[in-house]
């Protein structure tokens, strides 16, 4: 499977060629600090386009499926409680983003190359990608939280509850192969 090619909840996401992709809950630094009780997203995306953009995504798919010959059903949780669930992935992820770039500003050589690193398209290196995902998640207008939210049917009051429900916390979008967000995602499942 291509490195932009992920399987979560079922569903299979194909992400830009262009875009740099973290698959954090299945992370290094993600795993040592998942026993700390913090939660993460699923994705970290960064699109470096004009001056870049940071994706804090989520995925959730409460569709009916079938594993294995197992027919499995996720209750579709209360836009309140979703929003609560997924505000804390939101706050927890940000905070995580930052103990990384504090891990990092420890090590001499960072320290040394920081410049250089800043300024680097080689984001296969952790050290670059997460420096550009600290510059980008420090700034409100340059990071996006995308819930990536499949269900049996549409519905656009549930979203529009949701959205209610996060108040002024998250900027909020939601995705789903009906009409992805942002172009470019393609998702099947």
């Amino acid at each position: 499977m291509s490195e932009r090619v992920f399987i979560e909840s079922d569903l299979v996401f194909t992400f830009p060629e262009h875009w740099w992709v973290r698959e954090y809950d299945n992370h290094r630094f993600y795993k040592n600090i998942s026993g700390l009780g913090l939660k993460g997203v699923d994705f970290l995306l960064v699109d470096p386009s004009g001056a870049g953009h940071l994706y804090l995504m989520e995925v959730k798919n409460y569709r009916t499926r079938v594993r294995k010959g197992i027919v499995y059903e996720a209750p579709l949780k209360s836009p309140e409680e979703l929003a609560a669930t997924i505000a804390m992935k939101y706050e927890h992820t940000l905070r995580a983003i930052r103990a990384v770039h504090l891990y990092y500003q420890r090590k001499w050589w960072y320290r040394l190359m920081n410049r250089i690193i800043r300024k680097s398209q080689y984001m296969q290196y952790d050290s670059v990608f997460w420096t550009q995902a600290y510059e980008l998640a420090r700034q409100p207008s340059q990071h996006t939280f995308l819930l990536w939210l499949e269900t049996e049917t549409e519905d656009q009051v549930y979203e529009k509850q949701l959205q209610k429900s996060m108040g002024l916390q998250v900027a909020l979008k939601i995705g789903r192969q009906t009409h992805p967000y942002p172009p470019g995602i393609i998702v099947q499942g």
